[in-house]
């Protein structure tokens, strides 16, 4: 066993209910769901967060989820469909081999996203224009 249990499950040395398998993803049922049917689609190649994927590698991850995605709306009959990428701790990140949760949403679930204190706040033009800026330049 390594100290990546999503790395044990590609290598079929820690027991996984696969629901979807390609060459370079693997998709399987999360084992402490959020909701009835909720999917982990992964890279089947290690790469600790989202950034240390190989340029292009999102995209088999995003076809493998919408693939899924669309089964789950059929087998499952939910009126929607979360798609959660934690990157890093302080986004809720505890497994660190890069990995989408698809979490199927039912009316009443009692499953969703917390804003925080204050929200909505508008903010001023300006300040979007900056950061804006600053997420331009980076790239």
């Amino acid at each position: 066993m390594s100290e990546c249990v999503f790395c044990d499950i590609v290598a079929k040395q820690a027991p996984a209910s696969v629901v979807y398998e390609d060459h370079h993803t693997l998709g399987f049922m999360d084992f402490y769901p959020a909701t009835t049917g909720h999917v982990i689609v992964i890279p089947k190649a290690h790469a600790s967060n989202l950034a240390a994927l190989p340029l292009g590698a999102e995209e088999s991850i995003a076809s493998a989820g919408r693939k899924i995605g669309d089964a789950m709306y059929t087998s499952l009959q939910c009126e929607g469909l979360n798609w959660v990428v934690a990157d890093g701790v302080v986004a809720g990140q505890e497994i660190f081999h890069a990995h989408l949760h698809l979490v199927p949403r039912y009316t009443n679930d009692g499953f969703g996203f917390r804003y925080p204190p204050g929200y909505p706040q508008e903010i001023p033009r300006d300040q979007l224009d900056d950061t804006a800026s600053s997420i331009l330049n980076a790239l």
